[in-house]
């Protein structure tokens, strides 16, 4: 392991990822590696602010997308756009609701993931 600071070579694509070969090459079997791919791209889809502000508006309670809207002075466009790659991810599920959609947070997982990642922010 490299020392704090220390640059090291590593065997990943132009974007920084290691592919499943390397991971393989590695000692990691290929069941563990689709979980490193699924875990980055979960960080991926809350790494971006405005989709994190939404997560976190959903740790409480379910929320209609028109009340999501209401909160971040959004456009119910975008915010529907936004849900729709937090849904994609897995991160959110949806629920029809007569003509509105509610969204809630997935699982417990993906809510304590959330606020452990504003408390660890916080501090």
């Amino acid at each position: 392991m490299p020392e704090h600071g220390e640059i090291f070579e590593s065997n990943c694509d132009p974007n920084g990822h290691r592919s499943l070969a390397v991971s393989a090459a590695a000692g990691v079997s290929k069941d563990q590696a689709q979980g490193f791919e699924i875990a980055a791209q979960l960080f991926r889809a809350l790494g971006d602010v405005a989709r994190l502000r939404l997560a976190a508006h959903l740790l409480t309670t379910e929320r209609c997308v028109g009340e999501l809207a209401e909160l971040e002075g959004e456009a119910l466009s975008t915010i529907s756009q936004r849900l729709r790659i937090l849904h994609g991810e897995k991160i959110v599920t949806r629920r029809r609701i007569g003509k509105h959609v509610s969204y809630a947070l997935k699982d417990s997982h993906i809510a304590e993931l959330v606020q452990n990642a504003l408390t660890h922010a916080s501090e």
